[in-house]
């Protein structure tokens, strides 16, 4: 438990909880402009703060997870 807790303060303090395109794009492993295509077929969710966009990866990863493919093989 503890243990637990401590991970998970450690991924909080060092991961930003809104990134920006880039940082988005390099945590994903994927460019920019895919990034940007993800957003205008409204693939991922993203915030607007006065003229900056944002993402939070978790909410990200949540989306991208229901284009998942399942392997018939298993």
């Amino acid at each position: 438990m503890i243990v637990t807790e401590t991970l998970s303060n450690y991924e909080s303090e060092q991961r930003p909880t809104r990134l920006n395109k880039a940082q988005l794009a390099k945590e994903i492993g994927v460019s920019q402009r895919t990034i940007s295509n993800w957003m205008q077929q409204r693939k991922i969710p993203y915030i607007k703060v006065g003229g900056r966009v944002l993402y939070s990866l978790e909410r990200v990863l949540g989306a991208l997870d229901k284009f998942e493919f399942k392997s018939l093989s298993q």
